[in-house]
């Protein structure tokens, strides 16, 4: 029969999660899926670079791919040498065998020589790509033009046999060979003109397109013909959808000098131009439309009227990428309001790519592998078992089970479990997406000393209850009603059971990780509360299957009555009290709780037995009693010493009396870091550390945050981070009140709680992808400090 139990129990627990990812699918998918068209799932684009190469970019959209060996530049007006292609990754394809793929960004260059007398060519990017559902495209082909620089081209110009240099000098395709000598008596550098003796079209004069990078930019660029030139002032690039989106300074690529018969002394760019265009908030994974305005003229005296553009591009998660993703083709020196980029910069190319954990588990929620994406974050939910998450959870759930009677039996266990699972995790998601949604945190709002210590009674009073003090019990008309309902229900209540998950998951594990903060950054960006609520429930549901699985026990090998009984009900009802205590931790001072825990410790010893004696013939396990009693004694007596020395901790408690460091020594084992309240006092400390070219680190940190509490007593005490850390100045928004300077400081870093740690370089900008997020140990801490510091 229990064998029998636990298969349903099993497949029930399967049933869920899948129903889960099944429910999603049905509400999320209603039509069969739709497939991005090619042009959009895969953007493309190919200049001259400033080595005089060809650089040909291909953004694969999320959820695609293109093969390697159909990835090819080739021209019928330039001479392609080999493309210097990265590697690719490997796959078993169904279609092709055994192939390179790439997936995301990939760029790549290729050396370029011009035929003839022209140095315009007409370049064709070819390559073919797949969705991972299941279906090929046909290959694609895009064409660009392309101004191939003048030394490039001159190979060619000097071994030409059938023209003069003179006459290589005055010739164009089409035979305006008088006009363009003329033109060149007038100082200009072409004609400007097509085979048919016409000013240009500005549409052939200035092609323009847009791709994004993995730094939440645009990339704009412009194949400008030759004899032709644009204003570097006239560039414009606004936002036009998404609404909640716009645009930073431009960073524009470095132009000429010119003294202009229309604007004056002004910067032109001829041959190509380029702008990033950085945007204010997080795109994304998001098709962003942009307009792009821009004016330029023909060396031969005309000028065009200002031209607009509508650009589609389809956004990839923000994420710190090497420099070369984000350098403009040529040196930036920026003008106007424009800021510059450093050519320094470039000799970081090959540095890693940095991704915060979170923002990969955002960007994996906008990947459409929703099924994949549900069960990870189940994953993710069973690892975070032994966390404050859900410890404080199990003898909260245990009390419950053992104070449901003598005969609680493995079913109604099992259904105790999973009513105040189920009650936490839709509490959790519930409050998962109104977090994401509006951005306030309703479980740090509920994190106020009233709430905190009303909550620690009710634990103290259940704790009675469990050592027999008095006995919790409906009205006897009330467990009547409820007998004839369910006869399995002797006492009790579900509904109860329930309220105690709804308020477990808000009060009692306050807990912001990795998985939780990606989950709620995907429904603020996306507004997508369906996939981010189930991710959510998912990741809830794994936290809850240890809860299961030890309240089910316990409805199995629980003893049924007489003293083993009640020995089984003091224990909890000390845990309890341990909880009560755990909680207070938010609100009291650090030796009030050493206190606390001593007394705890010492009275439980007590009861143990460490101070009685036995007869000789006594059973085993009273003398085993005795034994944890006398060490529960000891340890809550060194508390107290703790306590007295003023340096001891809950389990360093004997730290004040060691002599073996030097008063330096301790000093640099510890990091010590100046408060910030509110926004300004922030920016002002910011602004103090670039003027002294120093890296800056933001803690947030909060009371009753216990992750935070384990980064101070586990990581931020360890020698090596502290070491690191004291390169940079420690600046701590302290957030515990929740008021109004703290809300905000939260808003403007996109943050839903604390524990958080962001980044700063010496000038005074965050490092991307290198938030921290959730308790993280010493060894991965200091790794990561290496890398960013």
């Amino acid at each position: 029969m229990n064998r029998k139990f636990y298969w349903r129990f099993i497949i029930l627990l399967c049933t869920l999660i899948c129903g889960t990812a099944t429910a999603f699918s049905i509400f999320e998918n209603p039509e069969p899926e739709e497939f991005l068209d090619p042009e959009t799932a895969f953007q493309t684009s190919v200049i001259v670079n400033e080595n005089n190469e060809l650089r040909a970019q291909i953004v694969v959209a999320d959820g695609y791919y293109i093969y390697k060996d159909k990835t090819v530049l080739h021209s019928d007006d330039a001479f392609i040498g080999p493309a210097k292609l990265p590697a690719g990754i490997k796959k078993t394809d169904e279609f092709f065998g055994d192939v390179e793929t790439y997936r995301g960004i990939v760029e790549f260059t290729a050396p370029v020589t011009g035929k003839s007398n022209s140095s315009e060519a007409i370049v064709s990017l070819e390559s073919q790509g797949c969705a991972d559902a299941g279906i090929c495209y046909p290959p694609f082909k895009r064409q660009y033009v392309v101004e191939i620089p003048a030394q490039a081209a001159a190979t060619q110009l000097i071994q030409t046999d059938s023209a003069s240099p003179a006459s290589s000098l005055l010739s164009v395709p089409g035979n305006n060979s008088l006009l363009e000598g003329m033109a060149s008596l007038a100082g200009d550098t072409g004609t400007g003109l097509d085979n048919d003796s016409e000013v240009l079209d500005p549409e052939l004069a200035f092609t323009v397109f847009a791709n994004p990078t993995q730094n939440n930019e645009a990339r704009i660029n412009w194949n400008i013909a030759e004899g032709h030139y644009l204003y570097d002032h006239r560039f414009h690039v606004q936002v036009i959808s998404p609404d909640d989106l716009a645009i930073a300074d431009l960073q524009i690529s470095e132009g000429k000098e010119k003294v202009d018969e229309f604007f004056g002394n002004v910067v032109v760019h001829r041959n190509n131009a380029e702008i990033l265009a950085p945007f204010t908030s997080d795109a994304g994974a998001r098709e962003v439309t942009l307009k792009v305005s821009y004016q330029g003229c023909a060396d031969i005296g005309i000028c065009f009227p200002p031209q607009s553009k509508e650009l589609k591009i389809l956004m990839v998660p923000a994420v710190a990428t090497a420099a070369s993703d984000s350098t403009p083709a040529n040196n930036v020196t920026g003008t106007g309001n424009t800021s510059t980029i450093s050519e320094s910069s470039s000799s970081k190319a090959d540095a890693p790519v940095m991704v915060a954990e979170q923002d990969r588990l955002a960007a994996s929620l906008g990947s459409g592998k929703n099924l994949t994406t549900i069960f990870t974050f189940f994953g993710f939910g069973l690892l975070l078992t032994f966390t404050p998450c859900v410890l404080p959870m199990i003898p909260i759930l245990s009390s419950i089970i053992v104070g449901s009677g003598e005969k609680v039996g493995t079913a109604r266990a099992f259904t105790l479990s999973l009513v105040y699972v189920l009650a936490m995790a839709v509490t959790y998601t519930i409050a998962g997406v109104i977090i994401g949604l509006t951005g306030e945190n309703i479980q740090a709002t509920l994190q106020h000393p009233y709430v905190l210590i009303s909550f620690a009674i009710l634990f103290v009073i259940l704790s009675g209850s469990m050592f027999g003090l008095f006995e919790i019990q409906m009205p006897a008309f009330v467990q009547n009603r409820l007998t004839n309902v369910s006869n399995k229900q002797k006492s009790g209540s579900f509904t109860g059971v329930a309220t105690m998950g709804f308020l477990s998951a808000l009060i009692v594990g306050p807990c912001v990780t990795a998985p939780l903060v990606g989950a709620l950054i995907y429904i603020g960006q996306t507004g997508d509360a369906v996939l981010g609520g189930a991710a959510l429930f998912a990741l809830s549901m794994g936290m809850g299957v240890p809860l299961l699985i030890i309240g089910t026990s316990f409805g199995k090998y629980l003893p049924t009555a007489g003293a083993w009984m009640n020995v089984t009900k003091a224990i909890f009802g000390v845990m309890l009290l341990g909880v009560a205590i755990w909680m207070l931790d938010r609100v009291l001072p650090a030796w009030a709780i050493m206190i606390l825990y001593a007394l705890l410790l010492i009275v439980v010893g007590m009861f143990m037995g460490a101070f009685e004696t036995f007869q000789e013939n006594v059973a085993g396990w009273r003398r085993v009693s005795k034994g944890f009693g006398y060490v529960a004694v000891v340890y809550g007596t060194l508390l107290i010493i703790g306590v007295a020395t003023g340096k001891g901790s809950l389990l360093r408690p004997l730290d004040g009396l060691s002599t073996a460091n030097s008063a330096s020594q301790t000093s640099a084992e510890h990091v010590v870091f100046t408060p910030v309240k509110g926004i300004d006092a922030f920016e002002a400390a910011l602004a103090d550390a670039q003027s002294q070219n120093k890296p800056v680190i933001l803690d947030f940190y909060a009371d009753w945050c216990i992750s935070c509490k384990e980064m101070e007593a586990f990581t931020f005490t360890d020698p090596k981070v502290a070491r690191l850390m004291n390169k940079a100045v420690l600046l701590q928004a302290d957030v515990t009140k929740n008021d109004e300077d703290d809300k905000a400081m939260l808003k403007k870093f996109g943050m839903f709680g604390p524990p958080a740690i962001i980044f700063y370089d010496r000038q005074g900008q965050e490092r991307d992808g290198s938030r921290v997020v959730g308790f993280v140990p010493a060894d991965r801490f200091s790794k990561h400090l290496e890398q960013v510091l």
